[in-house]
């Protein structure tokens, strides 16, 4: 028997126009061990930003005495934030592609199991009106996840990214989460706190484009 982290985040969201929104999925990562991993992607991201700092501070000094017409990377460099930073699929740009690239690299040395589910709104078969609201569609397809991911007599810890529950109703994520049999326990959490959160993110997000890529969005 082992004991899991799942991590789940969601994209899209269900009550908007299909043609703006036309997806809504739910990403589910299972890591087995997070000491070493957390640790290696936490590294990874103050390594960087402490050799960006470094940069920045010769740039300075080297216009200081040899002022010129800014390049587009020394633009860059000076106006590059080096505080801390959350990875998000939403925030892959050209000048942030190779940052993004490496640290998915480092989560990718280490065992991971994904799995992703995408709702097709544009599909005719889609009804809206069999859920109450976007909470209640966040929690079913995060227990679809979680019992679908999960081999018999295994167990999770589960952390899904943080959404606001509707003020209508009294129906609590974590309560619905912990009374699977294969879950002991549940936290929602803000994922600027949770780099394997982030992780999920972009690899959910990475799905979804594949996804309005293929369909012309």
């Amino acid at each position: 028997m082992s004991n899991y982290f799942a991590f789940i985040d969601e994209s899209g969201v269900l009550d908007e126009s299909k043609k703006v929104q036309p997806y809504f999925a739910v990403g589910f990562l299972r890591v087995e061990d997070t000491s070493v991993i957390s640790e290696k992607l936490t590294q990874k991201h103050y390594d960087y930003f402490s050799v960006q700092k470094e940069k920045r501070k010769k740039l300075w000094e080297d216009l200081k005495t040899n002022p010129r017409v800014l390049s587009d990377g020394d633009l860059n460099m000076l106006l590059v934030s080096t505080r801390h930073y959350e990875y998000k699929f939403t925030s892959v740009t050209h000048t942030t592609l190779e940052r993004y690239k490496s640290f998915l690299d480092t989560a990718f040395e280490f065992p991971l199991h994904f799995c992703a589910l995408v709702i097709d709104k544009t599909d005719s078969l889609f009804d809206s009106t069999i859920y109450k609201n976007y909470w209640s569609a966040y929690i079913k397809y995060a227990k679809l996840l979680a019992q679908n991911n999960c081999d018999n007599g295994n167990k999770l810890c589960v952390i899904a990214d943080y959404m606001n529950r509707p003020s209508n109703t009294d129906i609590y994520f974590e309560n619905e989460l912990n009374a699977l049999s294969n879950v002991f326990n549940t936290l929602r959490a803000h994922s600027e706190t949770f780099t394997l959160l982030q992780m999920c993110d972009l690899m959910l997000g990475s799905v979804v484009f594949q996804w309005r890529q293929k369909n012309g969005f």
